[in-house]
Formats: C-alpha cells, structure tokens, sequence
C-alpha cells in the first residue's frame, strides 16, 4: 500500500507542476465529482488536468480539490502519451489511485482494490518542453471504492470535467 500512495503522489506533483502558472486547467468547464453510496456528495473540483513526462514516458490525470470535504485525492497514471480514450485500473501499467476521507473513515480505488475506468473525450496540449507535455483534458471518471475497514459500504464516484 506504501508503494501505491508513492506512486499516487508522484502522479500528482508531475501533473500539478505541469499545470504551474494556469488558474483554469478546464478551459472554463465545470469540473464536479458526485459520490454516492457509503457517503454521498458533491464535490466542486478547481481542475482536471494530464500531463506527460518523457524521463518516464507515463502519462498522469488528476482531479484536484483541496479542501474539499469529504476529502479527495485522485491522481492516475498511465504508460504512454496522453489520448482520448478509455483507461482503466486493470491495464497493464496503471498505477496511482482514488481515496475519499470522511472523518475516520478511508474508501480506495488502487491496484487490486476498488475499480476506476477513465474516459477522456479532449486532450489538447497546453505547453511543451523537452521534459514534458502539460494537457487540458475533458471527460469522466467513474470509480467503485472499497472500505478500508473491512465489512463496510463501498463509495461509487463519478467525475466529469
């Protein structure tokens, strides 16, 4: 699980440093993630945002809303450029998660626990360089997250950006 929460966090700092200096990552859309289930929200989410980094030729999406209560943490990585396309937490090379926090409470979508499928409809590149490409994505993300403490109800999430 360490490994995982690495990995999740480095997906976020290259996409987060990708995105320096634009206050709207979503060309102006709305970004908004529903959960339902064990807890039920709406969350306004600030961006959405893909980046690539060629020194590891891994493509990352995230979701970001800090502050936001239930707490979320999405940050999704892929092998490859970034495209329009399908995604999930079964291809091969996947790797990040999804965490939602309420109180004590912890629900996870991360590799061999939960589900997350990505649909990415736009992927048009923002800024270039040599190290690696920052995008402004729209699409969805629909994810199934798991209890941490076992026995629990799962959360469903869905993002559109």
């Amino acid at each position: 699980m360490r490994i995982l929460r690495h990995t999740a966090l480095a997906a976020a700092l290259v996409v987060v440093s990708a995105c320096s200096g634009d206050d709207n990552n979503n060309g102006g859309d709305s970004c908004s993630v529903a959960l339902t289930g064990a807890v039920t929200s709406t969350i306004t989410c600030t961006a959405a945002v893909g980046a690539y980094t060629s020194a590891t030729n891994q493509s990352a999406v995230s979701v970001l809303a800090s502050g936001s209560t239930p707490g979320l943490a999405l940050a999704l990585a892929f092998p490859g450029t970034l495209h329009t396309g399908t995604y999930h937490s079964t291809d091969a090379g996947a790797a990040g998660g999804i965490t939602v926090t309420q109180g004590q409470s912890s629900w996870l979508a991360v590799a061999g626990t939960g589900t997350y499928t990505v649909s990415l409809t736009t992927v048009s590149t923002l800024s270039s360089t040599g190290q690696g490409t920052s995008y402004l994505i729209h699409g969805t993300i629909d994810a199934t997250l798991v209890a941490a403490a076992q026995g629990a109800a799962s959360v469903t999430l869905h993002a559109t950006f």
